[in-house]
């Protein structure tokens, strides 16, 4: 089923006889978190469990799309046949529509979710909640028909984030674990080709590097914790994108590419500001000698004409070998631009990267000093440094040796 206006585009899909996807496709969120550039959107996924005495209802959308939401629920049940009501994550794309919900009902299901939750859902939304059950790791709920374990996944990425497995559905209902940014035409992977589903695993690491990153060394841990409870889920169900039901693994594996930072070895992303063309001149000779020598480039700059995605940097940076890094001096401190994304890049990065610095000045190179002890005790790590005077050409000594520390 397809529902909505042409702002707020719906699905409702069965993905078994007695358990329901509602996915609301958010194409007019331009910033997620208020912050990561998503042209190519998100979606919002809730799930329903429709049981012969028990109806539960996982997860919400964002409050924007309440009335939606309501729309797509009463599309399957009467709200009022909710029993249960399983909150994953706090965040308020997830549980926004919820207390709206909870208005509209003549009564109140009982909620499950973290320990941490009540005081949230107090604190967000001002709920006078009776029935909340504070699930501890591993606390079973038995429905007769269904069996939902409740798994303590923290820091994916609050502290209060939890998943859920059913037993016969052999499912893992994942909330922020495995989402992904983009609205994909297919509900299920399986309705995607290799290419597209190529894509879209740009777009989950996208995802993972921008909301997650901060906190991947818990990903690893969680997922060994899930196989280590003998899991092995047919069915992956995140609250963003696609549901996973042909090949799961693909995007556990995806995951843990992310956690463990790998990279394309023949890959150099190169950042930098130009605010009158000199540090772009440089820039330019340099990418010539890196791609004269192999490598492909991941380039993002900021000049009077344009002004790259910060997601699509934080993303290039993630997936490349080393950096390449131009600075301009800017009323003798760093350009703006580039303090804030070495900020970002110091935070998100976790895997050391190798750094070739390149500052560009008219009067004084201040920017060299200031950047390379912002870099201190960061995963950057300047191994070559350039600083020229504007209109000087770069030595290609220097980009040599920076490549030939690269390979050790």
């Amino acid at each position: 089923m397809v529902g909505g206006t042409l702002m707020a585009l719906y699905r409702v899909a069965k993905i078994a006889k007695d358990f329901y996807v509602l996915r609301l496709d958010d194409t007019e969120t331009k910033y997620f978190e208020g912050i990561w550039e998503i042209p190519e959107g998100i979606t919002y996924n809730s799930y329903l469990l429709t049981l012969p005495d028990k109806t539960v209802l996982f997860d919400g959308w964002k409050k924007d799309y309440s009335e939606e939401f309501i729309e797509a629920v009463k599309s399957i049940v009467d709200i009022n046949d909710i029993d249960v009501v399983v909150l994953h994550h706090m965040e308020p794309d997830h549980t926004g529509s919820i207390p709206v919900l909870l208005s509209k009902m003549n009564r109140q299901p009982t909620i499950y979710a973290h320990p941490m939750a009540r005081p949230m859902l107090i604190s967000f939304y001002g709920l006078k909640i009776q029935r909340i059950i504070a699930v501890k790791d591993k606390d079973t709920l038995d429905l007769g028909d269904e069996k939902i374990t409740f798994i303590h996944t923290p820091w994916l990425h609050w502290p209060e984030t939890i998943v859920s497995y059913l037993e016969r559905h052999n499912a893992l209902i994942t909330c922020d674990v495995f989402g992904s940014y983009s609205v994909p035409k297919g509900i299920f992977d399986d309705e995607l080709n290799e290419e597209s589903i190529s894509e879209y695993l740009r777009y989950a690491r996208k995802y993972m590097v921008t909301v997650i990153g901060y906190y991947r060394n818990h990903v690893i841990p969680a997922l060994n914790k899930i196989a280590a409870l003998g899991i092995q889920p047919s069915l992956i169900a995140p609250g963003h994108g696609l549901i996973w039901r042909k090949s799961p693994g693909k995007i556990i594996e995806a995951y843990r590419a992310f956690a463990e930072s790998r990279y394309d070895d023949n890959k150099i992303t190169m950042i930098y500001t130009s605010m009158y063309g000199f540090v772009e001149k440089t820039m330019e000779k340099i990418k010539d000698y890196l791609e004269n020598n192999g490598y492909k480039i991941a380039e993002h700059k900021f000049t009077d004409k344009d002004e790259p995605l910060v997601s699509e940097i934080l993303l290039d940076a993630d997936t490349s070998k080393a950096l390449v890094v131009g600075i301009s001096n800017y009323e003798a401190s760093l350009h703006p631009h580039m303090d804030n994304i070495l900020n970002i890049l110091a935070k998100k990065i976790k895997a050391s990267k190798p750094v070739l610095l390149v500052t560009v000045y008219g009067w004084g190179d201040a920017a060299k000093t200031l950047a390379k002890k912002k870099l201190e005790n960061t995963p950057l790590n300047p191994v070559e440094y350039i600083s020229l005077r504007a209109g000087a050409i770069p030595d290609t000594e220097m980009i040599k040796n920076f490549l030939e520390k690269i390979k050790e």
